[in-house]
């Protein structure tokens, strides 16, 4: 008897890599205070499409050289690495996506 199936679907059913990268850029643009995204972070989060988001994490930030900034949060982020702020943040922007679809619905391709 099956007792359970696991199915990788990511970028299947839901085009999530352009939701990932536009998260970093909200997040970019939380910590720089930008009024829009920073589609810097977009662009450079093609460079590595498909690493885990820790090294996505730290690749944006070192190239956006954005550690000066990150630095002095790392405490109210309750984090060790000014990277790890840039994935809190991402994963929150990611969240909120996420929950604005209801479940059985796939976003427009």
């Amino acid at each position: 008897m099956i007792r359970a199936l696991f199915i990788d679907l990511d970028g299947t059913l839901v085009q999530t890599e352009p939701l990932k990268a536009m998260a970093y850029a909200r997040a970019v643009q939380h910590v720089l205070t930008l009024p829009a995204p920073d589609m810097r972070a977009f662009e450079v989060y093609r460079e590595v499409v498909g690493l885990v988001r820790e090294e996505t994490s730290r690749h944006i930030v070192e190239r956006l050289a954005l550690e000066p900034v990150l630095r002095p949060l790392m405490a109210g982020y309750g984090v060790a690495r000014p990277s790890e702020v840039l994935t809190v943040l991402r994963n929150r922007f990611c969240r909120r996506v996420n929950s604005a679809w209801s479940p059985g619905f796939s976003s427009p391709r």
